[in-house]
């Protein structure tokens, strides 16, 4: 697994999304990216930072500007919850985004990862039954502030403990 993966994964979920997005306009949503914790062994999260950057780049130059509020935030498999409160304090501040795109993209198949795993006993294998596999994945989801009459999802709270 390495960066141009990482990269391509993320370029594919945010063409992906913002396919979906409809006529929402690129530079009315804040990107939010979501990754792992920067201290995960074999993970290097700037890797991802820097993708980010580049990835907003290329899109403007294709005249696809997102707000300038994009932002990149290594916070782990926990930080779902911190995120939340990022992108509402985003969509409340002064000169807000109409909407914040929170992305996430994560990946355990690389060596030093599974090999850290490996030696904690935490993978599944023939003689660990209670283990994990590891994967990957990314996702996005669109998120503004909607009149309570709009159909969709209702955030009431977000707390972490």
């Amino acid at each position: 697994m390495g960066p141009e993966r990482l990269t391509w994964m993320l370029r594919a979920v945010l063409d992906e999304a913002g396919a979906g997005a409809g006529a929402v306009p690129a530079g009315d949503i804040a990107i939010v990216l979501t990754v792992a914790e920067g201290e995960r062994p074999g993970w290097h999260s700037a890797t991802l930072g820097d993708a980010l950057g580049q990835v907003l780049d290329e899109e403007r130059g294709r005249g696809r500007a997102f707000h300038p509020y994009s932002q990149f935030l290594a916070l782990g498999k926990g930080g779902i919850a911190r995120a939340l409160e990022r992108c509402s304090a985003l969509l409340d501040g002064e000169g807000a985004p109409g909407h914040v795109m929170l992305v996430s993209v994560d990946s355990l198949l690389n060596a030093g990862t599974i090999e850290h795993y490996l030696a904690q006993e935490r993978l599944l294998t023939d003689t660990n039954a209670d283990g994990f596999i590891p994967a990957e994945g990314a996702a996005a989801l669109l998120l503004s502030r909607a009149p309570a009459a709009h159909a969709g999802t209702w955030i009431e709270a977000v707390a972490t403990a």
